[in-house]
Formats: C-alpha cells, sequence, structure tokens
C-alpha cells in the first residue's frame, strides 16, 4: 500500500471524479483541515503558490457578485457612500471593483 500519492496517482484519482462546484472543494478542505490531516497536504505534489493564487481569484470574484448585488439593490451612489466608511486597510479592493467594473 502506498503511504504517499504521486502527482500522476492524484491525477487518476481526480480525472474519475464527477464534476464539482468551487463550493464543494472548499467544503472538502473544510473537512480535512478539521481532522489536522496535513499529511496530505505536506507530501503531495501540488503547487501550493498557484493553489493559493486561485483560490484568491475566486474569493475576489465571489465578492465582486455580492457588492454587485449591492450595488444594485441599494443604488450606486448609497453603495459608495458605504465604501468611503470603510477603514483604508479595508477599502481598496471593494473600491477598486466598484469604480472598474460596477459603476461603469
Amino acid at each position: 500500500m502506498l503511504a504517499n500519492f504521486s502527482k500522476a496517482r492524484w491525477n487518476i484519482i481526480y480525472g474519475n471524479m464527477p464534476c464539482t462546484s468551487i463550493m464543494n472543494l472548499l467544503y472538502r478542505l473544510r473537512i480535512k483541515a478539521n481532522y489536522h490531516d496535513v499529511e496530505t497536504f505536506v507530501n503531495a505534489d501540488v503547487d501550493f503558490k498557484r493553489f493559493h493564487e486561485h483560490l484568491v481569484f475566486i474569493v475576489d470574484y465571489l465578492n465582486f457578485i455580492h457588492e454587485a448585488y449591492l450595488a444594485k439593490i441599494i443604488g450606486n451612489s448609497m453603495y459608495e457612500n458605504i465604501l468611503n466608511g470603510f477603514p483604508l486597510n479595508m477599502s481598496s479592493g471593494p473600491k477598486q471593483r466598484f469604480e472598474q467594473h460596477i459603476c461603469q
């Protein structure tokens, strides 16, 4: 029995899995983290920097969707007032998304 899977074996496993959503993936990672099974992450041949970059992109996109709906519901001017009330260290991402994608 193998103690660790190689990247090729992980590709075989993932190739046979049915389609899944981002939420399913995040839920599976949360369950793994709850059991403190770090061996899976430590010994896997995974590009963690790339994984993190993609995860940041997903979270940023989900934030954009929520922010766009909120701006649509309450109006751009009221949403912009909310953004202006944010602390400076928390406002750069939402303000940038608002200016580039929402208020156009």
